[in-house]
């Protein structure tokens, strides 16, 4: 049996959070990293958790539908995410 890879889609909340001296975003990029590691995931293109904008969104492959919805509630939880959810792999390219 062949397992379909599946995707990620984040968005991401527009202002991101700020730091308290509010100077610059405050997300957690080593969570979201982390999280993408453990998942078996890959941001795809070029932007990642460390350069996307306000409002601005990423894609992540990971390898099955199990990991993409774990992978999706877990970001939902992280300060700054505005919405995850997942995708299965037919449905992008």
């Amino acid at each position: 049996m062949t397992t379909l890879s599946a995707y990620v889609i984040v968005q991401f909340g527009h202002p991101l959070p700020r730091t308290s001296r509010g100077t610059k975003a405050g997300l957690d990029v080593r969570q979201i990293n982390r999280l993408i590691a453990r998942s078996g995931g890959l941001t795809l293109g070029t932007q990642d958790a460390s350069t996307v904008e306000a409002g601005g969104s990423i894609t992540i492959s990971v390898p099955d539908m199990a990991r993409a919805n774990e992978l999706a509630g877990a970001l939902q939880k992280i300060e700054g995410v505005e919405a995850a959810y997942a995708k299965p792999g037919e449905e992008l390219p």
